[in-house]
């Protein structure tokens, strides 16, 4: 025979509240993992152009377990700049910027084919130094009007549906 008391209900409270609290905070960071999921293969590779150059913005998103839940973020330094742009006013041209596109217009193959020529240096800094002035110019990933990719704003809205699921399938699986 089970018996239920009226004062047994402090226990069942906290019982109740344990689960549940624990249920909403997995589900939250289901969630969180599914949604860096859709960044990495839905949003991402929906941008025209892709900000691909060696999948350092893609590989750094993460779902960081919480005390509460979870946060999603990029660890990539220069994330902030792709996520919301650079206004032209803040672009600073100096060596570090020249030697770092210099790179990437090798790493590309800017100039023409595969063989480096005896003055590739001179026309990848050329190249280099264009890409810079245009750069001070318009911004860094401002176009269309539109500031940034703004990769955690659409990250949000998908979340946002996808929370009540998750925690749902969790408070299932603990309430069985």
């Amino acid at each position: 025979m089970i018996s239920f008391r009226v004062d047994q209900h402090r226990e069942f409270a906290q019982w109740l509240s344990k689960g549940i609290t624990g249920a909403a905070r997995a589900g939250l960071v289901s969630a969180a993992m599914r949604t860096v999921g859709h960044i990495t293969t839905s949003l991402i590779p929906a941008e025209d152009p892709q900000p691909v150059d060696t999948g350092a913005y893609r590989a750094a998103w993460r779902a960081e377990v919480t005390e509460h839940g979870a946060d999603i973020v990029n660890t990539l330094p220069y994330a902030p700049i792709i996520e919301f742009g650079a206004r032209p006013e803040n672009i600073k041209i100096g060596r570090v910027m020249i030697a770092a596109l210099k790179k990437w217009v090798l790493r590309k193959g800017f100039l023409g084919s595969g063989k480096r020529s005896a003055n590739a240096d001179a026309q990848a800094e050329s190249m280099a130094w264009a890409i810079a002035v245009a750069m001070k110019k318009r911004g860094i990933f401002n176009r269309g009007g539109k500031r940034g990719l703004r990769i955690a704003e659409h990250a949000a809205a998908y979340a946002k549906g996808i929370i009540p699921e998750e925690v749902r399938r969790e408070m299932a699986r603990r309430v069985r």
